[in-house]
């Protein structure tokens, strides 16, 4: 039998290679089945049939960019879970205040909504002046999404066409572990920063370099701002990653999460500030009550020398036929005494005289000195006085004396 022409032995190759290039090519499966490491695409992680969903993922978020306040309630707020958990899954206090660019583990519940062939974690984002499916998730959500990944899950809007303070649903992809993992861990979605590597990474995450690789598949020629998985161990004490710790080194942290080892032993911030004051409170209320005691004990000290003391205020000028005197005291007798002299023109001028002196010129106000009633007679250094027991206001005394004298 004769060979077939050339002509007619290309011609039937061609047909063949053709026939050949008919066929389909099999699309990149996105079922329930897959056991592979299945690395984001621009729609993210697929969802799998050997791993229970929903399940508690995380993801490596970075304070301070894309216009998001430094602040764990609005991280929390972006997030769409409580200033708290962002708190509690980083050690820190709710109160604490994150530094710029520092790294945090955000909570998030993680699943395949609506039957979705990928799995993310829904956040829900009002759009603003200006907004972009694109900015947003390259921005404040820092590539854990892609804008792709936003369309398909938002059918019904329009990426080029959006109002202002329309809700939007940004998927962020996130993964649960496997059902054949014994040690509970938790999956984080990391974002590759430029300069990372899979060796680089493992030690930021204190895990294997290998399990990033029997996780994501080979590491990634382009690797700038892809999104791989991280394995998170929660089961040790400290099962906080280096990346995290490291940053965190000057915060206190708060209790561990539910998931972490009872064993692992932290002290809260807030307690440290409670004791601290009431510290200070003691200190100030002592110190008080301290002062309080010294200035009874000068007011005692002060009252008891002003009793002690018998001073005597008395007029001042002479007056024909001798001078008057007179003693006060509430009582009728003791505190202090008053002498006065030159009752005629100058009742408001006065000279002290000791009690002493008064006591000796009457010979201790004895019954002998005795001129009437009250009065006594009174020799001070070789002046007589008539001295008389009065009350405090004694003007009356005063003017009476001066008539009888």
């Amino acid at each position: 039998m004769r060979p077939p022409p050339p002509a007619l032995r290309l011609s039937a190759l061609l047909l063949f290679f053709l026939c050949l290039c008919a066929f389909p090519a099999p699309a990149r499966s996105q079922n329930t089945t897959t056991a592979t490491p299945a690395p984001a695409s621009v729609e993210g992680f697929n969802c799998s049939a050997n791993r229970t969903y929903p399940c508690q993922a995380y993801a490596l978020y970075r304070a301070g960019f894309g216009g998001v306040p430094l602040d764990l309630a609005a991280i929390g707020d972006l997030f769409a879970v409580s200033r708290f958990m962002v708190a509690h899954a980083n050690n820190l206090s709710t109160a604490a205040a994150p530094a710029n660019g520092q790294p945090l583990l955000v909570p998030l519940q993680c699943g395949c909504p609506s039957g979705s062939p990928n799995s993310y974690a829904p956040m829900q984002y009002q759009i603003a002046s200006g907004d972009t499916y694109w900015i947003i998730s390259t921005t404040k959500l820092q590539n854990l999404t892609q804008y792709q990944a936003v369309e398909r899950v938002n059918p019904t809007l329009v990426p080029t066409n959006l109002d202002v303070g329309t809700m939007v649903t940004f998927p962020i992809f996130c993964q649960c572990p496997a059902k054949a993992d014994n040690n509970a861990t938790a999956l984080v979605t990391y974002v590759m920063q430029p300069g990372d590597t899979y060796a680089s990474i493992a030690a930021a995450f204190s895990v294997d370099a290998q399990s990033l690789v029997s996780l994501n598949g080979p590491e990634p020629r382009t690797q700038q701002f892809a999104e791989i998985l991280v394995p998170l161990r929660r089961q040790v004490p400290n099962w906080l990653p280096p990346i995290v710790l490291r940053n965190n080194a000057s915060a206190t942290p708060a209790s561990p999460p539910p998931s972490a080892s009872p064993n692992a032993t932290v002290v809260s911030n807030d307690r440290n500030g409670v004791v601290t004051g009431l510290a200070v409170g003691l200190g100030v209320v002592g110190a008080l009550w301290l002062l309080q005691m010294l200035l009874l004990v000068c007011l005692c000290r002060r009252l008891k020398a002003k009793g002690r003391r018998g001073d005597a205020v008395a007029s001042g000028d002479r007056v024909e036929g001798g001078r008057f005197a007179k003693t006060s005291s509430a009582s009728g007798g003791g505190g202090e005494r008053f002498l006065v002299s030159d009752i005629s023109e100058w009742l408001d001028k006065y000279r002290v005289f000791k009690v002493e002196e008064l006591e000796r010129g009457t010979g201790g106000f004895d019954d002998a000195h005795l001129v009437n009633g009250s009065v006594y007679k009174a020799n001070i250094d070789g002046v007589v006085f008539a001295v008389k027991k009065m009350k405090w206001d004694a003007c009356e005394e005063l003017k009476i004396l001066q008539k009888a004298y």
